[in-house]
């Protein structure tokens, strides 16, 4: 009998994927999990460097005000997002301490919870994380299909009133989806002809976090509907077991 060769990575299409990777990682979840996560085949080194980026993008995403009121992310944020940040593991809070600054005009309210701050972080943990999470998306919903390693990805944050009315718009132009998981995470997508390899994704995160993904082959221009910049606003006391982050809207 012939021993079957295991597939290759789906993220980096050259090694082999030797374990299988949840697309849209646990860490963005509380228990119970959703049934029937997506998974790809992945190697040991594109894994472990996707889990850590997983976890700073949800600590991003968990400190955003459109994520202020959901249940899910709220648990995430007063919970495994507390508990790295006051064991010093959490890089997303070490941005916070070491690369923000004074909020010149605070939200109210925000003075009552300690030092008001502004940081704006769109860059490469975004692109890396959701050009992941993409490629993951294609290969899970072709069956098998994947997209090539020389693709370009434009990726940035919706600015957060367009997001519903870009959602709709994409729906009424037959893209895919809604895929998901109800309010936590959920894409609409559509792939175009011949091969599908180039694309827009729309992912919206925690019932209103917009990201556009536009994946494009080289020599063309990306979609342009995407604000490429991400900003969080919050403040933070200092306690007895370090820096707790208190988003404020």
């Amino acid at each position: 009998m012939t021993k079957r060769m295991p597939d290759l990575c789906v993220y980096c299409n050259t090694a082999s994927g030797i374990t299988h990777d949840h697309v849209i990682a646990k860490v963005f979840f509380t228990k119970p999990m959703p049934p029937m996560m997506a998974t790809v085949p992945a190697c040991p080194a594109c894994q472990d460097a996707k889990a850590q980026d997983d976890m700073d993008f949800r600590d991003l995403l968990v400190l955003d005000p459109q994520a202020l009121c959901h249940p899910v992310a709220a648990a995430l944020r007063n919970g495994a997002f507390v508990r790295s940040a006051g064991y010093g593991s959490s890089r997303v809070m070490k941005d916070i301490e070491t690369h923000s600054r004074p909020d010149p005009d605070p939200p109210p309210g925000s003075l009552a919870y300690g030092d008001p701050r502004i940081l704006s972080v769109m860059g490469d943990l975004p692109i890396r994380t959701l050009s992941r999470i993409t490629r993951g998306l294609f290969y899970y919903t072709t069956k098998g299909k994947r997209l090539p390693t020389d693709l370009n990805f434009s990726i940035g944050r919706l600015e957060d009133e367009r997001v519903d009315d870009i959602w709709q718009w994409m729906l009424a132009r037959d893209a895919n989806g809604p895929a998901g998981y109800a309010t936590l995470f959920e894409t609409v997508f559509r792939l175009m002809p011949p091969d599908g390899h180039r694309g827009v994704w729309v992912m919206r995160w925690y019932g209103g976090i917009g990201f556009a993904v536009d994946v494009y082959l080289c020599g063309e221009q990306p979609t342009e509907m995407i604000r490429c910049f991400h900003i969080l606003r919050f403040a933070f006391p200092r306690n007895g077991t370090g820096y707790r982050a208190r988003v404020v809207a």
